[in-house]
């Protein structure tokens, strides 16, 4: 069983490493003769794919030092690329002779297939400390990552490797692991059920998470007749005919006054203005809530978080009326003023702040930092997590807003976000002659649903690629305690 899921997840990684290749090579010819938007959304997949697996071995070297088996000694700037890649090769090549002197005096074939396996330890040792040393002489992201992506084709290769020349160590390996298992009263039938059991529930908790993804997407490819006849019957569960036409509609619609485009650049530019005057105004209020004792302080921040209890919707009447009086209305200052101030927020960079240790301040002051230099040289960059996480959570709030753009622009303003555009073609149900009723090829559907599946789709990718390359930093600025420690 062990050696099964070794070769899975072998293969899983060479699938994860070549697998954005082949679909560069099936979709490019594609896109190139037909021009076709599936193929168009394949190659972006590819890119964005092949991008993420290059980014992800850059952080990776970058943390090379925490995944060395032994000791690693920080060596010195003075050291160049060339003598740290001259020293890691002799070590390599000394291992590999090493180890091969050893296998040709093994005495049994068990021996032999040991030594084997030790040498393909020792290799991987090495090659982390090299990772190690090249991040401590160089800042190149560049060289970063040719040297990530090559360690990483090199341990995958040497991994098969020693998975078919060792198949019999390994298997000896696993059996004594299962007799050592048993011998602690451990049986392998129970283990295996635990296992079924831990397997089908997370197959059925993925199933759950997964289907209203994937439905959506297919909904989306689904042509406007294959919907109609749905609306009568039962749709399948794989469409019939994969088709982009929904998705040439909502870029091409000749009668929307609005292109799509312009829809994207809005909400890419009024979530980044929302996202950078929100946090440069909390950062500020969080700071003087935390290092400054005022009177009337632990009011204030009562007050702040008791408007947090109300419901936000409560709140946009007053919002509304106040982007009325002083003519906001229709512009693009009445989709992020009102929300500069957030008492979320504020809450979250004063509780940052409030672990900034006594012992900084007083360096800080030994050093002649101004208040103000300390605010900005020392105190943001030890909450940098927090203005991350902050920061992501402001700019997908902002971008998935539609009730308030809804109230203060007009359909046809030229800030109009995509939101609204899928509350229009959300409203098109039942208006068979509406603008985003009527396809190109004459179909007239009383309700759309490719249509919306497909925007719904625009609208999702852009936050998911974002999601897919800050998690880490995301889960990070959540859990962590912000800040210095004492």
């Amino acid at each position: 069983m062990k050696t099964k899921k070794s070769l899975i997840k072998v293969l899983l990684g060479v699938l994860v490493g070549f697998a954005p290749i082949i679909l560069l090579v099936i979709s490019i010819p594609s896109y190139i003769s037909n021009q076709s938007i599936l193929a168009l959304i394949v190659m972006i997949i590819g890119i964005l794919w092949l991008g993420m697996f290059f980014v992800s071995k850059s952080i990776r070297f970058k943390n090379a030092k925490n995944f060395s088996i032994h000791n690693h000694d920080e060596l010195s700037e003075e050291y160049t690329l060339g003598e740290v890649n001259a020293k890691y090769a002799f070590l390599k090549a000394t291992i590999i002779n090493f180890w091969n002197e050893k296998m040709s005096n093994a005495n049994t074939r068990a021996e032999k297939r040991l030594f084997r396996h030790e040498k393909f330890l020792a290799l991987n040792s090495n090659d982390h400390e090299w990772q190690a040393g090249i991040s401590d002489v160089t800042n190149n992201k560049i060289i970063h990552i040719r040297y990530g992506v090559r360690f990483a084709i090199l341990a995958k290769a040497r991994k098969i490797n020693d998975f078919a020349r060792n198949f019999g160590f390994n298997r000896y390996v696993n059996n004594k692991r299962i007799f050592t298992a048993s011998m602690a009263g451990e049986v392998w039938w129970q283990a295996l059920g635990i296992n079924t059991i831990r397997g089908i529930f997370l197959a059925f908790m993925g199933i759950i998470v997964i289907f209203p993804f994937y439905w959506m997407l297919s909904i989306s490819f689904r042509t406007s007749n294959e919907i109609q006849e749905g609306v009568t019957g039962i749709l399948p569960i794989w469409p019939k005919e994969w088709s982009t036409q929904a998705y040439n509609f909502l870029f091409n619609n000749p009668s929307s006054k609005v292109a799509v485009g312009q829809y994207i650049r809005n909400s890419f530019l009024i979530a980044g203005i929302s996202t950078v005057t929100q946090i440069v105004v909390s950062l500020f209020a969080g700071y003087g809530l935390s290092q400054y004792n005022t009177r009337g302080k632990e009011w204030l921040i009562i007050i702040m978080l008791s408007t947090m209890m109300l419901p936000g919707e409560a709140l946009l009447i007053g919002q509304y009326i106040f982007a009325t009086k002083i003519n906001m209305q229709n512009t693009i200052f009445a989709l992020f003023v009102p929300f500069i101030g957030n008492a979320f927020t504020i809450f979250l960079f004063k509780n940052a702040f409030d672990t900034l240790n006594d012992s900084i301040k007083k360096a800080a002051k030994v050093d002649g930092l101004s208040r103000f230099k300390f605010f900005w040289k020392v105190a943001i960059p030890l909450v940098r997590s927090t203005i991350f996480t902050a920061a992501l959570m402001s700019f997908i709030g902002s971008w998935n807003s539609v009730l308030w753009p809804t109230m203060v622009l007009k359909s046809n303003s030229e800030w109009v976000t995509l939101p609204m555009l899928l509350w229009q073609i959300m409203n098109s149900t039942g208006d068979v002659n509406g603008i985003w009723n009527t396809f190109p090829d004459g179909t007239k559907l009383q309700d759309p649903q490719n249509l919306k599946m497909a925007g719904a789709v625009v609208a999702i990718l852009p936050m998911f690629i974002i999601f897919l390359f800050t998690k880490k930093y995301l889960v990070r600025g959540i859990t962590r305690n912000s800040g210095s420690k004492e």
